[in-house]
């Protein structure tokens, strides 16, 4: 440190520009090499007022070019170091070094840009002192300007005013706007295009494209460009793992946007992925690069768009890529072929290809393997990678039970009975999926009610489900489940057997809840349930919340005719019974019932007088 602290001295004292330029030579020397503690180096350099003398030479009139090279290249290793940024900035280095991106001498430009791009590495005061002296577009056109030039310092200028970029756009939106503006995604595709042999700027593009990619203008753009072709036609191209994991990851970034999810579906991209699945069938098992390709198809597929162009009426060959995905021994193919299915089983027509084409007994054969998998694996069920593979395939499921002409079908399959022993999980998001299944799985299906409703654990879970507080996907779900099976079960006995397992109260929670749609199902069950059941709500403990819950409905005005409805026919019901008349009429629900028959709902105003007229006559 005592010679470097000499060479600060000697630079500080030194007059000529010859003498200036070896001192800074020296000084270079010592900071690149080894053995030295560089942030002390540069904090002792802030201290010593070196940066002011920094200033004054590349501000100053008679200095060499060569000088000039030497004090923005010290100010580059300098500024490597976190705590010399803010300094550098303070002492009103950026606006000089922004005005050196125009030199002629493209080795001081080269520097100019190592400077900038390390002063303003996660600094937004450096960053907007570049924007306010349009640095972005200098540096943009500097780049322009070395498109497909070869020799020397052009590939070197190339990469570092690519990585002065970066620095520069990074979470910084009016420096990404700057940069579009002046046709830096243009610049980065011709890098891509012309320079296809020179992989550390390859992968410095992709990175700066991502940048530019974080604002939705710069999506916008992008999605608005041919660059999304050009990055899927490289990765066709490309040979090495790195490379391609950096193509693959920049896409699945771009690709949370629709409409650059269609322009990768229609793109050369498709067969770039399969011919990565290919050469990954004899690869490790748990190949990156096969893992971010198959996360890349099921991202594209949550677009309405690119799943059309994928499915193509199953006859699409990513389509038949991801069911073939379903018979894979590799765990992260077998989940990502359940997604894929869940977004291809979209609409009805989709569910009933996929079910006549047998996916839904692929998928129950895979859930069926993950049972092994957790006794082989030694840990909890319900956690892990089995736990994934569950939450996806039940997802699919729950998506194939939806049309009508798929739930006889799929109840032939026995799926109920194959996808009862996931109630055993004490995972969250699995038991919400199972939840939903089995519910789209009821509508219209008393048989499927029967088989499950006998089942004394699932009632047990189904109970605890109801209460989960910690998670109210799956109290809403259980919920809405048992509510579902009394609206189409008309088996006495079978709803019996929900009075019986204490459901019922949680019906009667349902129906304060926020959801109108919860609210209505919860209503209906509890008409249905006091018409064939009558202890279903007769207990104190269900009455009591129950019916303040009505009342208080019935006179908010905010309260839709639907649910209006709903509740006159569950009091009609109960107004019926002489164990509910008593209370009905201690309540004055009369009073409450009264200012509906003047509404403007027909079937509202009916209700109401017939409602009104049971309680005269209780």
């Amino acid at each position: 440190m005592d010679e470097l602290n000499d060479l600060y001295e000697r630079l500080l004292a030194v007059k000529c520009t010859e003498d200036k330029t070896h001192c800074l030579q020296d000084i270079l020397d010592i900071l690149e090499g080894d053995g030295i503690d560089r942030t002390k180096a540069s904090e002792c350099a802030v201290e010593r007022h070196v940066l002011t003398k920094l200033l004054e030479i590349i501000c100053g009139t008679g200095e060499s070019e060569l000088c000039l090279e030497k004090a923005m290249q010290l100010v580059a290793e300098l500024s490597k170091i976190e705590s010399v940024r803010s300094p550098c900035v303070s002492e009103g280095l950026v606006a000089p070094l922004v005005g050196f991106l125009s030199s002629e001498n493209r080795d001081i430009c080269v520097q100019a840009c190592r400077a900038l791009g390390n002063i303003c590495y996660d600094n937004d005061d450096g960053r907007d002192e570049v924007f306010a002296h349009s640095g972005a577009q200098l540096v943009v056109e500097l780049m322009r300007s070395s498109v497909g030039l070869s020799e020397e310092p052009f590939p070197r200028l190339r990469l570092v005013a690519c990585g002065c970029l970066l620095n520069l756009a990074n979470t910084h939106e009016s420096v990404q706007e700057q940069a579009l503006l002046a046709g830096a995604l243009g610049v980065l595709q011709d890098f891509l295009l012309q320079h296809r042999t020179d992989d550390r700027l390859l992968q410095m593009s992709l990175m700066c494209v991502d940048a530019l990619a974080d604002s939705e203008r710069g999506r916008d753009a992008i999605s608005d460009s041919s660059l999304v072709n050009s990055i899927a036609d490289l990765l066709k191209t490309t040979q090495g793992r790195e490379m391609r994991d950096a193509i693959l990851e920049l896409l699945a970034s771009l690709a949370e946007n629709d409409a650059i999810k269609l322009q990768l579906a229609k793109s050369s991209l498709v067969d770039a992925l399969l011919g990565i699945f290919s050469d990954c069938k004899f690869c490790d098992e748990n190949s990156n690069t096969e893992k971010l390709a198959a996360d890349l198809i099921v991202l594209i597929l949550t677009g309405d768009g690119s799943m059309e162009q994928f499915y193509n009426e199953a006859q699409g060959i990513v389509y038949q890529e991801t069911v073939a995905w379903l018979s894979s021994p590799r765990p992260h193919l077998q989940a990502a072929g359940a997604l894929a299915m869940g977004n291809f089983a979209r609409n009805d027509i989709h569910c009933i290809q996929l079910v006549h084409e047998g996916v839904a007994e692929k998928l129950l054969q895979l859930l069926e393997r993950t049972k092994d998998d957790v006794e082989e694996e030694g840990v909890p069920e319900g956690l892990g990678r089995c736990a994934t593979l569950q939450h996806a395939v039940l997802s699919a499921l729950r998506n194939l039970a939806i049309p009508a002409a798929n739930k006889p079908v799929l109840a032939q399959t026995q799926l109920v009975e194959r996808v009862l022993p996931c109630i055993k999980t004490d995972c969250s998001p699995v038991q919400f999926k199972l939840l939903a299944t089995f519910r789209m799985l009821v509508d219209g299906q008393e048989r499927v009610i029967e088989s499950i409703t006998s089942n004394e654990e699932f009632l047990q879970r189904l109970a605890v489900s109801c209460t989960a507080e910690d998670h109210a996907g799956v109290k809403g779900e259980a919920c809405r489940l048992v509510a579902w099976m009394v609206k189409h079960c008309p088996s006495a006995h079978v709803l019996q057997r929900l009075v019986d397992a204490r459901l019922c109260p949680h019906l009667v929670q349902m129906a304060s809840s926020e959801h109108a749609v919860m609210q209505n199902e919860a209503l209906l069950a509890l008409s249905l349930l006091t018409t064939s059941c009558k202890d279903a709500i007769a207990t104190q403990d269900l009455r009591d919340p129950l019916l303040p819950t009505l009342k208080k409905l019935l006179e908010d005005p905010t309260t839709q005719p639907e649910i209006n409805h709903n509740i006159l026919t569950l009091c009609k019901v109960m107004a019926g019974k002489d164990e509910y008349k008593p209370i009905l009429l201690e309540l004055n629900l009369k009073n409450s019932v009264q200012k509906l028959v003047s509404s403007d709902d027909k079937n509202l105003k009916v209700a109401a007088k017939t409602l009104i007229d049971a309680l005269k006559n209780a």
